[in-house]
């Protein structure tokens, strides 16, 4: 037989070899067992012949194993021996005799041996005996040591355990249940677990409630579930516990009882209260926070609201340069200490975690020029040039947030203005690829000047709240130090990165990256620049690659100089182009295009200037077109165009500044002058902020009413046909919430349901922005504004006509309600017209289950997407429709719709 001597019982090979006693009384049988073994590789430990000396050899020698005979010399026999033995430790005993009587085989039994072979045996029985028998002993081993660390894991934690049976009688209590409970194990062995376990709810739930959610965690863990309850002891105390149920199963899966765990949770419960009673004035400290915040942004900016609004007017009636001077200190003061008042409720948004993005489309184009045209004038006061470089395959449309892409863009502009006094500040994009494939490539966004540059030491504080690269900066630049922070976190809210990259003397590069993918610009195709060729040399290389770009995919042959000499020698060898285009022109280059235009150069130049004063310059005179900067690439296209096709437009005096001064005008100006005189109801409480915004309106042209309060207004407002109403919130006896409801139910009257209404506040809160259109007001128009910002106000929410004609909102709405008014070449038109069918579908299916809020929620989002359209007809239908929803009116509900979807049958027949 193969040797199993030296192998575990799970095959593995022993460590060391067995080591076995041998007790045996006649020798010969002994040293034949001895050598039997040895050549099975077992080790023989001593022989010896009787109990006493097999009791001895075991507590000296500890072998694996004892082979013990039954009849042995002396008054001890095997079966006593090994029962003594069994005492002494875990050693196997396995009987080896020839004696087979049932009397002396039930002893054997009864007693501590693990094996019984008779004489005379077969090398095979011993073997496998001896195997067993270790194999038991290792088994009961490890099951003892696994029941020892269980018990006494069980004993040690702090949560009782009772085990209960299928009957529910009590099978295992540790020592913490005992001291829960007040129950011993002993008192508990013939006790079931609702014998101890007296429970009632810890908690305001009903038995129905708790009976719910217990059936909601059995369906999610069908053997587990927990609850807070009230643990009444032995002795009648109460102890509120954890109380857990678990199944126990059998290893084929059947259940055989339950533990209970029980834990207490006195210390837990006081925790909570306290973390409660934290949160809670957490809650309230935040509360009062926001609350003071915008209070004190009220109370500062309805004072700021009479400075600046005064200093304008009184602008504009000054006699004299001196006191020109002295208002325009206190107007541009009362800017400054606005933009920090703005400032510091932005900080404290985002540290409150209440500033959110909103997304909507626009042109990134449209958006970089916006920024670099507010920052000009501040600029060119520095003599420093603004310029971009804005690809044609970015400067399309995305998807974010406008207005805080441009207020980040904005203060990293305007940080670079203020620390840059030459040179030229550049605003770029590019799109980087993605990092790792798959992923959303970002667009980075460069701010580059040529100022004084950042120490490397430096850098990592730059974005620190309230920080500036040294003390000697507020001082000398002015400024809190915020801006940067709010940019980074503006930068984070939209899941981008911000950064800074900047040499003590060669300018300094601020970037953002953002998750962003706009679309390429759909550059319209002009028939007079094929085959045509324009000559480009510009004063700042950023500008110049811009602007070929752009020539470039518009179709023209582009020709870049590095400056006006090179040009002129192209057009003496004959090689003139049919454009010229200067960029950024001062100094010698301007005298260069004089010299140029004097020698009869007949090709249409059109030259850009930086700064006001340039346009005074001899060269100019005979320039065709001088146009101002922040350049605006549509119009250089456009110019170029109308150049080139020959169309009837005075090119010859088509300056965009005039002799006495650069007008910044590549964007029409805002008239302030009204389209058509208008009657305003003026609504606020404030006496000065009366005067002040009335004298504003009268200056612009309109006619104007006031009254103290919504109530007042309210009554006004039914003797009078007000066009439009400049609404105060914060006002006594009736805000300006209220009365905007009001207005829209009805209560001043019929004729006044529909007017327009703009909310004129100094809060500046998400929430309040909701409540203003909530309560149908049209518009917000925060304090303190510029006349510009009122007039444009009025202009949108009034649809001031272009022609001046003078007609008042109701005539005009009249008029429109005849015709709906569909742009041309508008895509997006399309998607609104099956947003609005399909809506439209939805109301009147039989089975449609929409409610009046649901319905006017929709309403609201279909009005934004006609107003942004130019839908005046649809959109004043759809406002109707929610002033119905808002009223329950169910009957005039319906018969809007009936309007609308005859003017949805207008727009279906513009598509087709």
């Amino acid at each position: 037989m193969s040797d199993l001597s030296g192998l575990t019982p799970d095959g593995n090979a022993r460590e060391e070899a067995v080591r076995i006693l041998i007790v045996e009384d006649e020798r010969l049988v002994a040293v034949d067992i001895k050598h039997r073994l040895q050549r099975f590789g077992y080790s023989v430990v001593r022989v010896v012949s009787d109990g006493a000396g097999a009791i001895s050899a075991t507590k000296e020698l500890s072998p694996s194993l004892v082979l013990m005979d039954i009849g042995l010399q002396g008054t001890m026999d095997g079966i006593e021996a090994a029962d003594r033995i069994g005492k002494l430790g875990d050693v196997p005993i396995i009987f080896v005799t020839a004696n087979a009587e049932d009397t002396i085989l039930q002893r054997a039994l009864k007693g501590n041996a693990v094996g019984y072979v008779l004489k005379p045996f077969r090398d095979r029985e011993i073997v496998v005996s001896i195997e067993m028998a270790l194999y038991k002993a290792d088994a009961e081993r490890k099951l003892r040591e696994v029941r020892w660390w269980t018990e006494n894991t069980l004993e040690t934690i702090s949560e009782g355990v009772i085990a209960v049976d299928q009957s529910g009688l009590i099978r295992y209590m540790n020592s913490s249940a005992e001291l829960l409970t007040g129950w011993s194990r002993d008192e508990v062995r013939d006790k079931t677990a609702e014998d101890i376990l007296q429970t009632d709810l810890l908690s305001d739930e009903s038995e129905s409630q708790v009976a719910g959610r217990v059936e909601g965690m059995t369906q999610i863990h069908p053997d587990f579930f927990s609850r807070r309850v009230q643990l009444t002891t032995k002795n009648g105390g109460r102890v509120p516990i954890e109380l857990v149920e678990r199944v126990l199963y059998s290893p084929e899966g059947d259940p055989r009882g339950l533990v209970y765990s029980l834990k207490d949770i006195r210390e837990y419960l006081r925790y909570e209260g306290e973390l409660h009673a934290s949160r809670a004035e957490a809650i309230e400290a935040a509360r009062s926070r926001s609350e003071f915040v915008a209070n004190m942004s009220h109370e500062l900016r309805t004072p700021l609201n009479s400075i600046i609004g005064m200093s304008e007017l009184a602008l504009e009636r000054a006699e004299t340069t001196e006191l020109r001077e002295f208002l325009g200190i206190l107007r541009n003061s009362g800017n400054s200490l606005l933009g920090l008042i703005n400032g510091i409720l932005d900080f404290s948004k985002i540290e409150a975690g209440k500033m959110k993005l909103l997304d909507q489309d626009f042109q990134l184009l449209e958006l970089f020029q916006g920024c670099l045209e507010h920052i000009a004038v501040q600029a060119h006061k520095k003599k420093v040039r603004v310029v971009q470089c804005l690809p044609v395959s970015l400067a399309g449309k995305v998807t974010a947030d406008k207005q805080k892409l441009k207020q980040v863009l904005l203060n990293l502009l305007s940080n670079a203005v203020k620390f840059t006094n030459s040179g030229e500040i550049a605003l770029t994009a590019l799109q980087e690829d993605p990092e790792t494939p798959g992923a959303m490539p970002m667009l980075r966004i460069e701010v580059q000047d040529t100022g004084e540059g950042i120490p490397s030491e430096k850098l990592e504080q730059v974005f620190d709240a309230f920080t500036q690269i040294d003390g000697s900066a507020t001082r000398h630049y002015g400024g809190t130090g915020i801006g940067l922070s709010i940019t980074k976190s503006l930068v984070s809210l939209f899941g981008g990165t911000v950064g800074v990259e900047s040499e003590p003397g060669r300018g300094t590069c601020f970037f953002v990256r953002l998750p962003i993918v706009p679309a390429a610009y759909e550059l319209t195709p002009r028939a007079a620049f094929e085959g045509r060729q324009v000559s480009v040399f510009s004063s700042s290389k950023v500008e110049g690659a811009f602007v070929v770009d752009w020539l470039e995919k518009a179709g023209l042959d582009v020709r870049q100089f590095d400056g006006v000499g090179e040009l002129e020698k192209a057009e003496l060898d004959g090689e003139a182009s049919d454009l010229l285009v200067g960029l950024g022109l001062r100094g010698a280059d301007l005298d260069s295009v004089s010299h140029l235009r004097a020698k009869g150069s007949s090709i249409p130049a059109f030259i850009s200037v930086p700064i006001a004063g340039a346009v005074t310059h001899k060269s100019l005179q005979k320039t065709n077109f001088v146009l101002n900067e922040p350049l605006r690439i549509e119009l250089l296209l456009h110019r170029l165009a109308v150049a080139l096709s020959g169309e009837e437009e005075n090119l010859t005096n088509g300056h965009d500044a005039t002799a006495s001064g650069l007008a910044h005008n590549n964007a029409a100006p805002l008239s302030l002058g009204p389209k058509q005189k208008l009657l305003v109801l003026l609504v606020d409480d404030d006496n000065m902020n009366r005067l002040v915004n009335s004298k504003l309106l009268e200056q612009m042209g309109h006619k104007v009413i006031k009254a103290e309060n919504g109530r007042i207004a309210l009554e006004q407002l039914r003797q009078i046909e007000a066009d439009l109403i400049l609404m105060d919130l914060e006002m006594p006896e009736l805000d300006g919430f209220a009365a905007a409801s009001a207005i829209r139910k009805g209560e001043a009257g019929d004729h006044v349901t529909n007017v327009p209404i703009v909310a004129v506040t100094a809060h500046t809160t998400e929430n309040d922005r909701r409540r203003v259109f909530a309560e149908g007001m049209n518009a917000m128009l925060v304090k303190p504004f510029a006349m510009e910002a009122l007039a444009r106000v009025i202009a949108e929410v009034t649809g001031s006509s272009e022609d001046g004609a003078d007609t008042s909102p109701r005539d005009r709405m009249r008029e429109e309600r005849r015709q709906v008014e569909i742009p041309s070449g508008v895509p997006e038109i399309h998607v609104f017209a099956e947003e609005l069918a399909s809506f439209t579908e939805e109301i009147s299916a039989k089975d449609a289950d929409l409610g009046l809020d649901d319905i006017g929620r929709r309403s609201t989002e279909l009005r934004g997407m006609a107003k942004a359209l130019g839908l005046v007809e649809i959109d004043n239908l759809l406002f109707r429709a929610i002033l119905a929803c808002r009223r329950d009116d169910s009957q005039g509900l319906a018969g809007v719709w009936s309007e609308l979807e005859g003017a949805l049958d207008e727009v279906s027949r513009s598509r087709g």
